[in-house]
């Protein structure tokens, strides 16, 4: 079942993705910036560069939103 990350700023689905919810909420924010060299978020998950919020209900990044 895909992830569905959502774009708080318009309430609308930004995109769909076969990943788990951290990971997927890391990819949006990253295409969301022109980044498609998905090789690269793994190096910048494991140097903490993301400013990741953990909620009740999900993961949020930036204006990006995802439930567990």
């Amino acid at each position: 079942m895909p992830t569905k990350v959502y774009d708080l700023s318009t309430g609308n689905v930004f995109g769909e993705y076969s990943l788990e919810p951290k990971l997927a909420i890391i990819a949006a924010w990253e295409q969301h910036h022109k980044n498609f060299n998905t090789w690269e978020y793994a190096k910048k998950i494991e140097s903490e560069v993301y400013p990741l919020e953990k909620s009740r209900f999900g993961w949020t990044l930036g204006k990006f939103w995802v439930p567990f």
